[in-house]
């Protein structure tokens, strides 16, 4: 059976999941008249064409941010009309403000309105903690790297491999059986009775070496294949749900007509694929991925420089998992700090201590629109802080100097 290439819609490369959002954590405030718009009519396009290819997590996001978007507004409308309201009465044009019906009616229904607004936030920000999560464990690097800190090492090593032979599903997965066999058989011979873990003969470093590589190098093709599969390619059984939908559902149709329904079925489910990659690891990052990921699963087996370009893509693709993750773990932070921020009123507490955690938890939002626009896009952790600086800013520094 025939699995389907990596071809990527033409409008793919330009998709920027909702879900990753202006950068900063949508929170209580009338600043976010100036945002809402915009988010709503991203996530209503986004929704469609989510509905349009059964992206399962795109109908998720989207339809979070559409519930939280009605909530978003009528907050900000009671923040901004507060925020006048407290400005004439500092012109004397109106009462005091903490005294006027309307602070009344703020003060009762605001966190009606905010505490179910941050709620969802939320839940959009700890769904993509696990996400990356996901991500991070799928890659499963933990062996390789330790592999590569032990390379040109005897003892350690040694004692390493014999650590990882008393839990041997790992490397029974990356090795035949008689290559497993004959790892365990050196490891025994080389093995001095009197001191299990110290070496005995010269040549057993670079025996076990050899190993090391092998097994460093079988780990990083496993993991190729995982995300080629998961990311890169329909599997078998998708393949079979699409020539079976084909068949009984548009059998009045022509072989021709077929044929082209089916490679349009073929390409929705590849597109959600990539925009599934997308939202875990930003859009530069995945376009790299569909690009020699492909070619790396072909020829890293067969070529060392293959290899290493291999696990630098890995490496490449943990660290994005790990900034989004730290990103959105910000974004939360946020969100609880803002909560408590609206609990307390609820229970007396005088207003100067929700004004403070308000303060702390925009710090948190910025810094979380700080790190979404000078990390995520650039490769490693380099931070790019003109993509973080307002554009008038850049142009009257560069004008300066």
């Amino acid at each position: 059976m025939t699995i389907a290439p990596v071809k990527v819609s033409s409008n793919l490369n330009e998709f920027t999941p909702p879900n990753l959002g202006p950068g900063w954590t949508n929170l209580p405030g009338a600043i976010n008249l100036f945002f809402i718009h915009q988010d709503f009519i991203a996530s209503c396009k986004d929704i469609i064409t989510s509905k349009r290819l059964r992206d399962s997590e795109g109908l998720l996001d989207n339809g979070l941010r559409l519930v939280e978007a009605p909530l978003n507004l009528t907050s900000a409308c009671f923040a901004a009309i507060g925020i006048a309201t407290q400005f004439f009465s500092f012109l004397k044009k109106l009462k005091n403000y903490t005294t006027s019906p309307f602070a009344n009616i703020v003060n009762r229904f605001f966190p009606i309105i905010e505490i179910p607004m941050c709620t969802i936030e939320g839940v959009i920000e700890g769904i993509n903690i696990n996400r990356s999560r996901r991500m991070i464990n799928r890659l499963g690097l933990e062996e390789i790297d330790r592999l590569r800190q032990l390379k040109g090492e005897g003892e350690y090593l040694k004692n390493h491999l014999i650590a990882q032979l008393k839990t041997p599903a790992l490397y029974q997965s990356v090795l035949t059986s008689d290559e497993y066999k004959e790892l365990c058989r050196e490891v025994h011979v080389f093995m001095d009775p009197t001191n299990p873990y110290k070496l005995v003969h010269a040549e057993e470093k670079t025996r076990f070496n050899t190993w090391r590589q092998r097994i460093e190098d079988r780990l990083v093709v496993q993991r190729l294949e995982t995300l080629s599969k998961k990311y890169c390619q329909l599997e078998p059984k998708q393949v079979e749900v699409i020539d079976g939908y084909v068949r009984t559902q548009l059998a009045s149709f022509s072989p021709e007509e077929q044929s082209i329904c089916k490679t349009r079925l073929m390409q929705n489910a590849l597109d959600v694929q990539n925009r599934e990659l997308i939202r875990r690891v930003y859009p530069t990052t995945a376009k790299e991925i569909r690009e020699i990921l492909p070619r790396l699963v072909q020829e890293a087996p067969h070529s060392q420089e293959m290899m290493n370009k291999g696990h630098e893509l890995l490496q490449s693709i943990k660290t994005q998992s790990q900034k989004s993750y730290l990103i959105h773990t910000i974004g939360i932070i946020a969100v609880i700090i803002t909560l408590i921020a609206i609990s307390l009123p609820l229970g007396g507490i005088p207003f100067l201590l929700p004004l403070v955690l308000f303060g702390i938890a925009g710090v948190f939002s910025m810094l979380r629109y700080t790190l979404h626009k000078g990390l995520m896009h650039t490769k490693g952790w380099h931070f790019d802080i003109e993509a973080c600086t307002p554009k008038p800013i850049l142009r009257f520094y560069r004008y300066v100097l």
